[in-house]
């Protein structure tokens, strides 16, 4: 083999090792856009859950749909990083370390070669932390890892305050009614509820099930969904389905 057939056949191993860097970049970057685009779908799904209010009875504890799409979308997200980083981003920087060693073998032959060498070098971030100190270089490793890790920790720290945030506004609209409703006595209404006779809170009218309440009694009505609690004086309560007449 000739001089000049050796340098065309590197010339084109060159050429291929580009083309190799190009395709596993092009993949990374469009399962980065798919763990984008679900994120995004995660958010709405659970704000609409959130506002809905639906909760999972998981016989161990109540745990707010919200919260689980959240929690489900931060798993489904590392599995994104995995195949990012762990998978696909091992394969492109062994395509570059290649690229680089091609490079350095084409230098008497083509002195402008060094595409990957150069893309190497200008990749780290170089910063100084609150500009001060030390020059620190942030490499591509680091960068992925920042995105991934970064998202996923604020999924997971949301999904905590879409339970804890709406347990607790249920339980200041389960507390109040109650200390509001023992500041009046009304024995009509502790007998009836006593007997657990089903009311429903429509037009606080006498009825078929509905007894005719005090002057200025009426219950208090806190609902959740579908489901409401019908508060009435002293501390009894009664369960029902609840709708407006």
């Amino acid at each position: 083999m000739n001089e000049d057939t050796e340098a065309q056949l590197r010339i084109e191993v060159w050429k291929t090792t580009i083309e190799v860097q190009q395709h596993f970049n092009e993949i990374e970057w469009k399962i980065r856009g798919l763990a984008l685009t679900l994120v995004t779908g995660v958010l709405g799904a659970s704000a609409f859950a959130a506002k809905d209010g639906t909760t999972l009875n998981l016989h161990i504890f109540h745990l707010k749909l919200a919260a689980a799409i959240l929690i489900a979308g931060a798993f489904i997200w590392s599995a994104f990083y995995v195949v990012d980083k762990v998978w696909y981003h091992r394969l492109l920087m062994g395509s570059v370390r290649y690229g680089e060693t091609v490079e350095k073998s084409l230098g008497t032959i083509m002195p402008g070669v060094g595409l990957t060498t150069r893309i190497s070098q200008e990749s780290p971030y170089k910063f100084k932390i609150l500009g001060v100190g030390a020059e620190r270089s942030l490499h591509s490793d680091q960068k992925l890892s920042f995105l991934y890790w970064s998202i996923g920790i604020l999924l997971l720290i949301l999904a905590a305050g879409a339970q804890i945030g709406v347990s607790s506004s249920n339980g200041q609209a389960s507390t109040t009614p109650t200390s509001t409703a023992t500041t009046t006595a009304s024995p009509h209404i502790r007998h009836t509820l006593a007997d657990r006779t089903t009311i429903r809170c429509v037009p606080f009218q006498a009825g078929p099930q509905r007894p005719q309440l005090p002057p200025g009694v009426r219950p208090s009505v806190t609902c959740r969904g579908q489901i409401c609690d019908c508060l009435a004086p002293p501390s009894d309560h009664i369960r029902g389905s609840y709708s407006w007449a």
